[in-house]
């Protein structure tokens, strides 16, 4: 029997371990970084110390590995896979049957969707199993010591394992009926789930806990923001009708109607499980391709994104990633009308206060110069987090507090870092840029800002015209704050200019794109136009062909124009113009003011 057990147990962890590597391999690496696991006292105390606290500190413990690879399919396949076999197994040496082992496995098959799912958390999957690991232990063991037992057991459950503890108070409960009436002793076992009914009726009094539903059912282990699906509870109902169905067919005067009811019943459970779970799933996997384009941020493997985009981007979001690589590139300016730009929401999407979208806008601030805004986003990233802490906010915030000058500040957000058992080598790669970057002389740095503060006299600090800026953070479009003083950083220069050029091409604002050539071409920041930035300079000074020369506008760019402007004018009073110029000139910013 052992022999079995382990060979099932083994094919259900490799079955789980296949599917969640293969299709959720950027969801572990994604939940990682919005955690932070720190071994110091403050934490450790501070987790504890609440209502499925040490669940938390367990689970959070092991988190902090997903970074790796297959730690995340590894861990989770582990999980499902003994939940699996421990519901068959309590089933079994409760009833002394096989027959509801089919219904036991869906246990398992409700887990995996939810392993995919962002606002599930891992103390779901945990809190279930150690419920399983303690029935297994306590279910239907005899004599009153048990139960005074459970009742202990079960009230310490709660507190450090949340509702979870009602699961195993009430099934243990159940199961008693399965023993001669002498022996049941229900009132002792009674009372463990009304003490803890009791306890968590007395927290959401005490305002420790939001309300009774997160108090006493499994939403606390979902976001308690979003309505928690059907599935969540799926792994609980199942085992409960596991022992009620075992209950009725242990009895030995069971009617051939009700057995037929029964097998009925089940039949629907385990094609509504699996329906429910490939709809889950479903669900979970659309979020999986902004999760890879996001693992590749942060490894800023700038060309994985462009090939992933090459064949079509259908979604805002999407295209701020595809494009916040071509920016890194340096490719912006050449290529961003080779995939279908659908206005400014395609660099840069409003923000909607979600932590996810935050951290995008914060990424594609920091690339395009916008350092005030970036630290901006990744605070707003930080305070949707609630009570978790980010790896990666963290980090780009000591990279953006370094880059100012505030070493304090890089040193306190390092300090949290270096509590952390996977960082310690980034911390001391920053400390020691922190330590060089102190070493630069004092007269270089009051040189520098002596040229700022020229700068700011005259007036010239930011552009001048006002749709390339937005002082209100609630605003949808980025905030400029791009310093006339050319640094000798020419790739960064080059690339903040190819945002606001890009930017205003996206908005149609010819004006606005005009002043910018015309105060930066020339310099460090823009010695050559990309392709786009030629197009719009035909586009705004479409009369005067000396004026293109003078702004680096090439030949085979004119020669294209020629062409573009001879088949609009041919086919002017035809419906077909766009679709007509679409295969020749789809990919020009000409086409995009026009059609789109």
């Amino acid at each position: 029997m052992k022999t079995r057990i382990f060979l099932f147990f083994s094919i259900a962890v490799i079955f789980c371990f296949v599917l969640l590597q293969y299709l959720g391999e950027y969801h572990f690496y994604y939940i990682e970084q919005y955690q932070l696991f720190r071994f110091s006292d403050l934490f450790i105390k501070s987790e504890i110390f609440q209502i499925n606290g040490l669940n938390n500190l367990i689970t959070d413990f092991f988190l902090q590995f997903f970074g790796l690879h297959y730690v995340g399919a590894i861990f989770s396949s582990l999980c499902i896979g003994a939940i699996g076999i421990l519901s068959v197994d309590v089933i079994r040496k409760t009833f002394n049957s096989s027959i509801f082992s089919c219904l036991m496995f869906l246990t398992s098959v409700a887990f995996i969707p939810l392993q995919l799912n962002n606002h599930f958390y891992l103390t779901g999957s945990f809190g279930f199993l150690t419920a399983l690991v303690l029935i297994n232990l306590f279910c239907c063991k005899e004599g009153a010591a048990y139960g005074y037992i459970s009742l202990i057991v079960s009230v310490i459950f709660y507190v450090f394992f949340g509702p979870a503890a009602i699961f195993f108070s009430t099934v243990i409960f159940i199961a008693r009926f399965k023993l001669p009436k002498s022996n049941r002793l229900l009132g002792i076992y009674l009372i463990s789930p009304i003490l803890i009914l009791f306890v968590g009726i007395m927290l959401v009094r005490l305002g420790i806990v939001a309300n009774l539903k997160l108090a006493l059912t499994p939403a606390l282990y979902y976001e308690s923001l979003i309505s928690a699906p059907i599935i969540l509870y799926m792994p609980y109902i199942i085992v409960y009708l596991g022992f009620i169905f075992g209950l009725v067919f242990d009895r030995k005067t069971v009617v051939k109607s009700v057995i037929v009811k029964i097998v009925s019943v089940v039949c629907l459970i385990i094609f509504g499980t699996l329906f429910i779970a490939k709809d889950e799933m479903k669900n979970s996997l659309k979020e999986m391709r902004f999760k890879q384009l996001d693992y590749y941020t942060t490894k800023e493997d700038w060309n994985a994104i462009i090939e992933n985009c090459r064949n079509g981007v259908d979604n805002f979001l999407y295209m701020n990633f595809l494009n916040l690589a071509l920016l890194q590139e340096g490719k912006l300016g050449d290529e961003m009308f080779n995939y279908d730009q659908r206005g400014v929401i395609s660099l840069w999407v409003p923000w909607n206060k979600e932590s996810h979208v935050s951290t995008l806008l914060g990424e594609i601030a920091l690339a395009s110069g916008q350092t005030s805004m970036a630290q901006r986003m990744f605070f707003e990233g930080e305070v949707s987090l609630k009570s978790s802490i980010s790896s990666r906010h963290l980090k780009q915030l000591i990279k953006i507090s370094i880059s100012k000058g505030e070493y304090e500040v890089a040193n306190k957000y390092l300090l949290l870092l270096s509590q952390t058992l996977l960082y310690k080598d980034w911390v001391d790669k920053y400390r020691s840029i922190i330590e060089k970057e102190k070493l630069i002389s004092q007269e270089k740095r009051m040189a520098f800002q002596e040229k700022v503060n020229l700068s700011q006299e005259k007036g010239s600090n930011y552009i001048s015209n006002d749709s390339l800026r937005s002082d209100s953070l609630f605003n949808d479009e980025p905030f400029f704050e791009f310093n006339d003083i050319i640094s000798q950083n020419e790739e960064c220069d080059n690339k903040s200019v190819q945002f606001q050029g890009a930017y205003l091409l996206l908005k149609k604002d010819l004006n606005g794109f005009k002043k910018l050539i015309e105060r930066y071409y020339g310099t460090p920041a823009l010695t050559v136009l990309p392709k786009s930035f030629q197009e719009g300079v035909i586009a705004y000074s479409e009369t005067d062909p000396d004026y293109w020369k003078t702004y680096g506008v090439e030949n085979d760019c004119i020669s294209r124009f020629n062409k573009f402007k001879s088949l609009i004018r041919k086919q002017r009073d035809n419906d077909s113009a766009a679709n007509s110029s679409y295969k020749s000139f789809g990919n020009t910013f000409w086409f995009f003011y026009m059609f789109k």
